[in-house]
């Protein structure tokens, strides 16, 4: 479909216009990291890094003066709109600029050059790979906008449970064991104590090894070997006398219990750190079983926590029933379960207003502005109501102060997303993983190999045992309320085999080469496995 100007349409031209349809050029169809490679800016964390303004990102929640105005027709725009990338503006003149101000580009810049970096140029380290003009990127690509949008909101509620579970029990206790940890491995079972425990032992073995070459020689001794040589054998011989160790002799206890402390301190700084993706209690926990059960496909990008846009506005659309499953994880009258309710129920009118306002974005439908800034003002008061300390992002930003324009020029936002290309990009990629040769014998050959190669007797073997072991009795129906336990995995796990040592219980972990206390088991099995604590 042609662009056409609807301000410059009269009655006249509706009575005589002639329908032709051509490619809209300039609108690229991705992800916003496309525009920003195609537009110079080196990355979406620049000062300014909007391809079609020069807003910076420390003002991105000032209201654009269009979405302003229509929510306050009586009163004039607080702040005015950014200037557009054009003219002097343009990426093109920024790289320029910048060229110029670096002395050709260098980096680290020059001191005296560094104050001549302003906003005005500060944004583009690359050179454009054309230089678009902004109505042409203010579509922003509907469904890269929406997709940001959905997971933001989704990362808010995550953090928002983390804090709560951040002083819970089980959190708690995790700090607790890794303090007690930590002191145990410097204090009791540091290196340095075990290393001189193997010296001096060395040391033993080495006068046994003299005392026993000395009665078994004549009269005319042959000379001892050189004192390297004596004491690698007698490291061969404690390294023999640590292997045959019985479970009840004290290095060997302290050896296993080094091992088994050091790898759970490392999973428990991994954990509190907060980067291993384990959920700091019921709350995360609660609220991922509700996203999961309710049919939410994580991708595997950006560590298997974002959505994709259609799979995350049929979250939204049943967002009401998935936040039943976290409202569940404290006692209603605990002061946990109150701040979890009342933050719910303000999430839940946003998630309403986030379905409407992308399934109007999203519609082949001829669209108007004034309808899309109505929607896009709900969404907004909803989203500042829900998330007051949540910054403004680059996605938003552009969805406030640009996708209007779009619309205003060309009365559509929908018909030109990107949704079929990526609904067949993986259907195209599977095909061509089938059809990479261009001779249709090689094709033949290495399909023909590759299942002979799965007919093999050893591979068909061990092909059965995996299946036999990976795959679970089948589902039934969904469960509407959560369940006490996490997994029907975590129930059948075995129970670790068990040690007693000085009137004190351990667990045996690394196939019997490491110990660790049994108070420890459950904060083990989490970090280690998908275990999650039955309380949950």
């Amino acid at each position: 479909m042609i662009p056409i100007f609807l301000e410059s349409l009269s009655d006249t031209d509706l009575r005589t216009i002639k329908i032709d349809t051509h490619q809209i050029l300039g609108v690229p169809s991705n992800d916003y990291k496309l525009n920003l490679s195609l537009t110079g800016i080196c990355s979406a964390s620049a000062k300014n890094p909007c391809v079609c303004c020069m807003a910076g990102s420390n003002n991105f929640k000032h209201l654009s003066e269009a979405l302003h105005r229509h929510r306050n027709p009586a009163s004039d725009p607080p702040h005015k709109d950014a200037p557009l990338r054009e003219g002097t503006n343009s990426t093109k003149a920024c790289h320029d600029r910048i060229m110029a101000a670096t002395g050709g580009g260098c980096l680290p810049i020059p001191e005296n050059r560094k104050r001549e970096i302003t906003s005005a140029n500060g944004s583009c380290f690359h050179a454009p790979g054309i230089d678009i003009p902004p109505i042409k990127l203010a579509h922003g690509e509907v469904l890269h906008i929406g997709g940001g949008i959905i997971n933001h909101f989704n990362s808010a509620i995550f953090a928002f449970l983390r804090t709560i579970d951040s002083n819970s029990d089980w959190f708690l206790k995790a700090k607790s064991i890794l303090s007690t940890v930590a002191t145990q491995l410097e204090e009791e079972l540091s290196l340095s104590k075990t290393e001189r425990a193997c010296r001096v032992r060395a040391k033993e073995l080495r006068e046994q090894l003299e005392k026993r070459s000395n009665e078994e020689e004549s009269v005319d001794q042959v000379a001892l070997a050189a004192v390297e040589s004596a004491e690698a054998q007698a490291m061969e011989a404690l390294n023999a006398v640590l292997k045959h160790a019985t479970d009840d002799t004290d290095l060997a206890h302290q050896i296993k219990l080094c091992k088994g402390n050091t790898e759970l301190k490392k999973l428990l700084e991994k954990y509190i750190k907060g980067s291993s993706k384990k959920p700091f209690g019921p709350g995360e926990y609660c609220f991922k079983a509700g996203l999961s059960v309710c049919g939410a496909n994580f991708l595997t990008q950006h560590g298997g926590s974002d959505l994709t846009t259609d799979n995350g506005m049929d979250v939204m659309e049943r967002f009401d029933e998935i936040a039943t499953y976290p409202e569940q994880a404290y006692p209603e009258e605990s002061e946990e379960g109150k701040k979890i309710r009342e933050f719910l129920e303000l999430c839940r009118l946003l998630a309403k207003e986030i379905a409407e306002l992308l399934a109007f974005m999203k519609s082949q439908k001829k669209c108007n502005a004034t309808d899309f800034l109505d929607k896009l003002d709900k969404f907004l008061k909803r989203w500042d109501a829900a998330l007051p300390d949540k910054e403004y992002f680059l996605k938003l930003h552009h969805l406030i102060h640009h996708v209007v324009e779009f619309i205003k020029r060309y009365g559509m936002c929908g018909r030109v997303s990107a949704e079929s290309f990526e609904a067949i990009h993986a259907l195209i990629a599977k095909l061509k993983s089938m059809s990479r040769s261009q001779s249709t014998l090689n094709r033949i050959k290495t399909t023909n190999g590759k299942l002979q190669t799965v007919m093999k007797p050893e591979v068909m073997s061990a092909t059965e045992t995996y299946t036999e072991r990976s795959t679970g009795k089948k589902r039934g129906t969904y469960n509407s309320t959560p369940s006490t336990y996490s997994t029907e995995a975590a129930e059948s796990f075995e129970a670790y085999d068990i040690e007693t040592y000085g009137g004190v219980e351990y667990i045996k972990v690394f196939a019997g080469e490491g110990v660790i206390l049994k108070d420890h088991e459950d904060i083990w099995r989490m970090l280690s496995t998908s275990y999650t604590p039955p309380k949950w």
